[in-house]
């Protein structure tokens, strides 16, 4: 056998013998809750997931949602608008409900690097959310965990008629959706600058002050969560999600799509800009090339296809045709 040949049997034996021992809970579930949804990674690997529960008697239902914040020093990018999130898998349970899932802590270090070509060594450091990466790294990193899934797991994968889910960066919409609580809050609340907080902003938020981040990076999972069971979906680090950024214009989007689009603040942020409705546009480049930023990162969501078969094609069509007209 020549010796490339050698080699490359070396690194996967070695790594086959690192997917056997499976990774300590902490590394990914740090605050275990009973209805979490834990689905396996590479390397003996873990990503825990929450549902995320949205109204629906059919396919071609969602729920009208008003994002953003009524202050008036951020209107220019974060005035309120009304959008609209479903969830696309059919709950066998609850039949007027669907639902999408969404990680329950920020990628780590040590998830981003299992999908490498070598298996990560655990360690504490590995708790700390993925940061400086690209945003098309982040989209990259969601195709290959898509793949890994359905190759090794699909039989733990959810599925909507017949097809399986998939792994992506959430919409702005989903991740805001999720992010201030979904249906678990009333609509009075949702619409409030964070979801509630009664032991305090430090309880639940990574931020730069000395009373809490210190303009350092946390491991995950370390404070509460908030009522979808989510842990640092604002502060630690900023997300990115699908959409680019965009200005407001009175109470919709401008027409020009700008940078990338990073949400929920970060341990540099001050307490204020801790808040659902925060947009911050990430520039892709400057003047060294490709940009990278040590104080954004990425949190996923599992979702299925809109139109996962020929059947559910004929559903939509023919609830479209029983469609109002013209939308109230």
């Amino acid at each position: 056998m020549s010796r490339p040949l050698i080699l490359a049997a070396v690194v996967c034996l070695m790594r086959s013998a690192t997917a056997q021992t499976p990774w300590p809970v902490t590394q990914y579930n740090p605050q275990a809750a009973p209805d979490d949804v834990v689905l396996p990674m590479p390397c003996g690997g873990a990503m825990t997931f929450r549902r995320v529960n949205v109204p629906a008697a059919n396919a071609l239902d969602d729920r009208r949602v008003q994002i953003g914040s009524p202050d008036g020093r951020y209107s220019y990018a974060e005035n309120t608008r009304i959008t609209y999130v479903g969830g696309g898998f059919q709950d066998p349970k609850q039949k007027s409900q669907r639902y999408y899932l969404i990680g329950k802590y920020e990628v780590t270090q040590l998830q981003f690097s299992a999908l490498a070509d070598t298996c990560p060594a655990v360690s504490e450091t590995g708790r700390q959310p993925k940061v400086s990466v690209t945003w098309s790294e982040a989209v990259a990193f969601t195709a290959r965990y898509s793949g890994w899934l359905v190759k090794n797991a699909a039989a733990k994968l959810p599925v909507e008629e017949g097809s399986a889910g998939f792994v992506r960066l959430p919409t702005e919409a989903e991740w805001e959706f999720a992010a201030r609580g979904g249906i678990a809050v009333a609509d009075s609340v949702f619409e409030e600058p964070t979801y509630p907080m009664p032991e305090g902003l430090r309880r639940h938020a990574w931020y730069g002050s000395s009373e809490s981040a210190n303009h350092e990076l946390n491991a995950i999972g370390l404070l509460k969560p908030n009522p979808l069971g989510l842990h640092d979906v604002l502060g630690n680090v900023a997300e990115f999600v699908l959409d680019p950024f965009q200005l407001n214009k009175l109470s919709r989007q401008h027409g020009q799509s700008g940078g990338y689009l990073a949400k929920g603040g970060d341990y540099e942020s001050a307490p204020a800009d801790i808040r659902s409705a925060y947009r911050l546009e990430f520039n892709p480049v400057d003047k060294t090339g490709e940009r990278r930023s040590s104080t954004i990162g990425l949190l996923v969501v599992l979702v299925p296809a809109a139109l996962p078969s020929t059947q559910r094609l004929q559903s939509v069509k023919t609830l479209w045709s029983d469609l109002p007209k013209s939308a109230a």
